[in-house]
């Protein structure tokens, strides 16, 4: 399905959902890139806060300790989760948060 073929609630829940797996991609290269000496403690935190998923690579430690197949499809899973997570989120705000381009009264009544 295209893109210009959803609903606008549709499409706004798709963009929370590349936002999840975007953010996985960018804490998978923070973590490959900085190694385990150079990471920041502060920055760990905020992108786990963002990535709840990563708790998997903590579960499932030494299927992630070198870059292999198993761990690149580990980071998938966990992208595929956040992705999940931030499409849920999106569904909720665009279903209870936007208002409706509709009008609240009736203007095609006239008032006497």
């Amino acid at each position: 399905m295209a893109l210009d073929q959803m609903s606008r609630s549709t499409r706004f829940a798709f963009r929370f959902a590349v936002l999840g797996m975007a953010i996985t991609v960018v804490f998978c290269g923070y973590i490959l890139i900085a190694g385990p000496d150079n990471r920041s403690g502060t920055l760990d935190l905020v992108l786990s806060v963002m990535c709840p998923p990563s708790v998997l690579s903590l579960v499932f430690f030494d299927l992630f300790l070198d870059l292999s197949a198993m761990a690149v499809f580990g980071w998938f899973v966990i992208g595929l989760l956040n992705s999940g997570l931030y499409a849920l989120i999106g569904m909720v705000v665009a279903r209870y948060f936007w208002k409706s381009g509709k009008p609240a009264t009736n203007l095609t009544v006239p008032l006497r």
